[in-house]
């Protein structure tokens, strides 16, 4: 071999070599990736604080306050929210002054819908008396309302009312229903049933109005 011939070939070579550092470890490494670009695996806990009171505010007003075993702060930077659990002792505010009393098992609050879901054998007090048991109530302050979506028992000084959903109305101070509606306790002879229109329930005055085509049956007992 002629040594510009042999030239060729080391530089050939040479090249090949370079190439294939360019390739594997260049543009083929992996682990090398900005830590920004990784894909998420989902929201992350950011904070956690055990035993916290906090409290949300609607126009420069407080709707809420909790006090709670622990509260934790979950989310990205595009998105988060408060989870709360343990609820040791909640209050629905109107005008800024207590309106209701609440305890449950969690609760979440979603900066961007500024709403409070409270979940787990959430219940209501009034004045000191127990007023409303759920399931899960979603606290809406800015509509100044309530919203049971599943069944729920009002208490009354008479006996029960069973509602498979209503909404709480704060500033109006009523509860409106749709639906069935089972009041036990308050008949001798029986459940009342009472189906379709719209009723309203006064909390204070303990009445019941309903508006539209209704149904009321009575258990005749033995």
């Amino acid at each position: 071999m002629s040594p510009r011939a042999h030239r060729a070939v080391v530089a050939a070579a040479v090249l090949i070599v370079a190439c294939l550092y360019v390739y594997g470890f260049v543009l083929n490494r992996p682990e090398e990736q900005a830590e920004d670009s990784r894909p998420r695996t989902g929201p992350r806990e950011q904070l956690v604080i055990d035993g916290a009171v906090i409290q949300g505010m609607d126009a420069g007003v407080t709707a809420w306050r909790i006090a709670a075993e622990s509260v934790s702060v979950v989310g990205d930077q595009r998105s988060s929210s408060t989870h709360v659990r343990g609820i040791i002792h909640g209050e629905i505010m109107r005008d800024g002054e207590p309106y209701m009393t609440f305890t449950a098992g969690s609760g979440q609050y979603a900066a961007r819908t500024a709403e409070l879901v409270l979940d787990g054998g959430v219940v209501f007090h009034q004045d000191g008396e127990q007023l409303l048991r759920s399931d899960q109530v979603i606290w809406k302050p800015d509509e100044s309302r309530a919203v049971v979506p599943g069944p729920a028992v009002i208490t009354t000084s008479s006996g029960e009312v069973k509602v498979d959903s209503l909404q709480l109305d704060v500033t109006a101070d009523k509860l409106y229903s749709e639906g069935q509606l089972v009041i036990t306790g308050t008949s001798s002879s029986g459940d009342i049933a009472v189906r379709g229109g719209r009723i309203v329930f006064d909390p204070k005055a303990e009445a019941l109005e309903a508006t539209g085509p209704t149904t009321i049956e009575f258990e005749i007992g033995d």
